[in-house]
């Protein structure tokens, strides 16, 4: 609820209010008194700087709560999410659904976006690979996430605390499901989180 309520304020309040700053900026360069008594190019790296803040916001706000998996579900939310890492890093990411999604509880689908969210900004920043496919199947009562990724993988019993994979163990053994990591140096990275409904 907190979440919520942060990335609530954060997209209708300030990044509403710093659109409007941007928007009076960028007048200011154009009209002619103000073109005389202020350097023209330090007010354009001004609103170019207000700018990127404002897209910074409005990217954390959908970091702290996705309004699209609360009005529109997981299979819209993850788009979204591969949308945004995917304008964020030069990496490309894919997701493709298999079979009709369902209605899914709050505490799941949050889970599993959890999940992706952690995976996916991984692979993103550490895997080098070009591309991270993200498949998500419904079926025999049964959701189940993969993500994969063709990087430089890693060595699981070398690994030390850090890539949030605990994390992510945690999150799904609070919702009785099941997470699976493999990977090898040089072979990528492929990850599992899949739970059986209604359990």
């Amino acid at each position: 609820e907190e979440r919520k309520r942060i990335a609530r304020e954060l997209h209708d309040d300030f990044s509403q209010r710093l659109t409007l700053m941007a928007i009076e900026l960028r007048g200011l360069g154009q009209d002619d008194k103000c073109r005389n008594s202020f350097d023209p190019t330090k007010l354009g790296h001004l609103s170019s700087s207000l700018v990127a803040l404002t897209t910074d916001i409005h990217h954390l706000s959908h970091t702290l709560h996705s309004s699209k998996l609360q009005y529109l579900g997981l299979t819209a939310a993850l788009k979204d999410l591969c949308a945004q890492v995917a304008s964020a890093h030069p990496i490309s990411v894919e997701l493709k659904t298999e079979a009709r999604p369902q209605s899914l509880p709050d505490e799941i689908a949050l889970c599993f976006y959890r999940v992706a969210q952690e995976a996916i900004n991984n692979a993103a920043k550490h895997s080098g690979a070009a591309r991270v496919d993200v498949a998500l199947s419904f079926g025999n009562d049964k959701l189940q996430m993969r993500i994969s990724d063709s990087g430089k993988g890693f060595d699981l019993g070398k690994l030390s605390v850090g890539l949030g994979l605990e994390s992510m163990r945690e999150r799904m053994r609070l919702i009785n499901g099941e997470f699976l990591v493999s990977s090898k140096p040089g072979c990528g990275t492929e990850l599992i989180a899949q739970v059986i409904l209604g359990k």
